[in-house]
């Protein structure tokens, strides 16, 4: 945005907060005419600002996704998840340890003991020479893209190209150092890695969790089922779906033959439950048996 647009944009806001305190209809038309010569004005600066982005694309610079930013009107981040307690996220930092949780769960935790011996590596031919020639790393140097993003070492990429001719005798010597020795410097182990969020058509605040957590309880349903010698009928236990969508998991309880996978319902009887001041156990299932057959 230019001088003169801003200084446009500033008269409008004055005379709107002046219209707001009088609420004189001469006070509302001087509002309102410097507010469409603004808006106009804001429109033609950008449209000039889009112009300018695009001229620049063939000169190696990223134009085309600064013009794509600007047009894009949704900023989407990563939505509030649920966590095992049942509260939503409240921070970035919880989310953060959330997933980290969970993508540590789908690793198997392995056994000292029981830790495989890692195959020999098989190669048909050593690679006995590497060469790092002056010329090579000056075309790759000369060749890099000015409006690119600089590596973990912070570099940006019009300094590596601009100095192409001088840093391309040092950095091969470096290399061949580094081949020689079998030992590459600790700054090229460090690397900058974060995760890249796409947005989705209907993203909600859940996650593989509470699938896990669902089963979860059914397996401690069933061990204390076998514990007390109280016989399941898997056969007859459902899972309630609620939403129109597709359900995310698969439920099972385990049978004589096996696990039997759970129905998906989207009713169930309530089979009700009593409750008296002598907790006793032997009403409530007798109900409950009769209201289930």
């Amino acid at each position: 945005m230019d001088k003169d647009t801003l200084t446009i944009v500033r008269k409008k806001h004055k005379l709107f907060r002046r219209w707001q305190e009088t609420r004189d209809g001469q006070d509302c038309q001087a509002y309102k005419k410097e507010r469409n010569k603004a808006r106009k004005d804001c429109r033609n600066a950008q449209k000039q600002l889009e112009k300018k982005i695009a001229d620049e694309i063939n000169n190696q610079h990223k134009g085309d996704l600064a013009v794509r930013k600007i047009q894009t009107k949704s900023r989407s981040g990563v939505a509030d998840l649920i966590q095992e307690d049942g509260r939503k996220t409240e921070n970035d930092q919880e989310k953060a340890n959330l997933l980290n949780d969970f993508f540590q769960s789908v690793f198997t935790q392995e056994v000292g003991d029981t830790i495989p011996e890692p195959a020999e590596a098989l190669f048909e031919k050593e690679l006995l020479n590497f060469e790092v020639t002056l010329d090579k790393v000056r075309k790759q140097f000369a060749g890099l893209h000015v409006g690119k993003a600089s590596g973990p070492d912070g570099i940006p990429s019009i300094v590596l190209a601009t100095a192409a001719d001088e840093l391309a005798e040092p950095v091969p010597y470096l290399f061949r150092l580094s081949i020689e020795k079998g030992q590459i410097p600790a700054v090229w182990k460090k690397a900058a890695v974060t995760p890249v969020f796409k947005t989705a058509n209907n993203y909600r605040p859940t996650t593989r969790n509470g699938i896990d957590n669902l089963q979860r309880d059914f397996d401690h349903l069933q061990a204390w089922s076998n514990r007390w010698l109280l016989k399941f009928h898997p056969e007859k236990c459902s899972v309630i779906k609620l939403g129109w969508q597709k359900s995310q998991g698969t439920y099972y309880m385990n049978e004589q033959d096996g696990r039997l996978e759970l129905a998906e319902g989207e009713v169930e009887r309530d089979l009700g439950v009593i409750i008296d001041n002598k907790l006793s156990f032997k009403e409530h299932v007798a109900q409950c048996t009769a209201n289930a057959n």
